[in-house]
């Protein structure tokens, strides 16, 4: 009933065609044809058919060929750079019970740090792609622009509407997180905590994330830091990525803390993502590529934190080093 593509193990969208004049058709079977868009050079395709019983990729039936593409491809020119960047800094719903100013939960570089993330992506990224398409919530705003729980899942539903496979998307998220019940949950502005039940009413559960992640079409990137105390690591990221075929990049690992800097601003990974995306990841190249920036951003925040936090770049295979900005 369906047909799904994935070309070097990103998703793309096929188009119906006509079927050759001169192919041979053997009786009694059901042929489609596709028009399926290809990078230049080495190209794997990798073809699953769904039906009601599930997706033959499943059972590791899919078809896999390699087809090889001489000059430029569609894929080497990206469409739209879509750009999703959250920042939450105001928590008053969670009373004072945090570490924060006053005792508050309230951050004080979470806003500036997606503001900082997606003008560094956008200015850097957008020369890859043909246009942008960002939206950043973070805290004063304006009704439309919070980082509201409402407002996180209306971008993500039109990103998922509208990214087709030779896009981009890049998501990116600051703020508390927490392991409630087993589930991982992020917290937007509007969050609010019952005292009386012990209850947290208003969160983002991570499945709504990752379903509509698992959902987009084209290149996907996720930037999580939501680490800022020892119940906020999220422990499936991998997996997920793994299953939706995403690339993350997470502030710190499990025991640790991901440190702000008064001194520059910001945390100290979006501090290094900045810096990475701009060209230090790889100053004598004519492009930044996936690999530059983790390895670019791991031995930064190290360094800068003398080990303190230790940033974890989650590869998914097979998805590809390829660049994130080109000179």
């Amino acid at each position: 009933e369906e047909l799904k593509v994935w070309v070097r193990d990103i998703k793309v969208t096929g188009k119906p065609a006509a079927m050759p004049a001169n192919f041979k058709r053997e009786p009694g079977i059901d042929y489609t044809a596709l028009e399926i868009p290809l990078f230049g050079g080495d190209n794997n395709v990798r073809i699953a058919a769904i039906n009601e019983i599930g997706a033959s990729d499943q059972t590791e039936k899919s078809l896999s060929i390699r087809i090889v593409h001489n000059g430029e491809g569609a894929l080497d020119k990206r469409g739209t750079l879509f750009l999703l960047a959250v920042g939450v800094d105001k928590y008053a719903g969670l009373g004072k019970k945090c570490n924060g100013p006053n005792g508050t939960c309230d951050l004080q570089y979470a806003g500036g740090d997606a503001q900082g993330f997606a003008a560094t992506a956008e200015a850097e990224m957008s020369r890859s792609h043909a246009r942008v398409d960002a939206v950043i919530l973070i805290n004063g705003k304006g009704a439309e622009r919070e980082p509201t729980h409402a407002n996180i899942r209306a971008a993500l539903a039109r990103f998922q509407e509208q990214a087709t496979g030779n896009d981009t998307v890049v998501l990116f998220f600051a703020g508390h997180g927490e392991n409630l019940g087993g589930q991982f949950y992020f917290m937007p502005t509007d969050v609010q905590s019952q005292s009386a039940t012990g209850t947290i009413d208003n969160a983002l559960n991570w499945s709504e994330v990752q379903a509509a992640i698992s959902q987009l079409d084209g290149r996907k990137l996720l930037f999580l830091d939501a680490c800022h105390a020892a119940n906020s690591y999220y422990a499936k990221l991998g997996e997920d990525a793994r299953l939706s075929r995403f690339i993350a990049f997470a502030a710190a690992t499990g025991a640790q803390s991901a440190e702000e800097s008064p001194e520059v601003g910001h945390g100290e990974f979006t501090y290094a993502l900045m810096g990475g995306l701009k060209g230090e990841a790889a100053p004598k190249a004519e492009q930044v590529l996936v690999y530059d920036l983790a390895s670019y951003v791991s031995k930064q925040v190290i360094t800068r934190t003398k080990g303190r936090q230790t940033p974890e770049f989650i590869p998914t295979p097979g998805e590809g080093n390829y660049a994130l900005v080109k000179r």
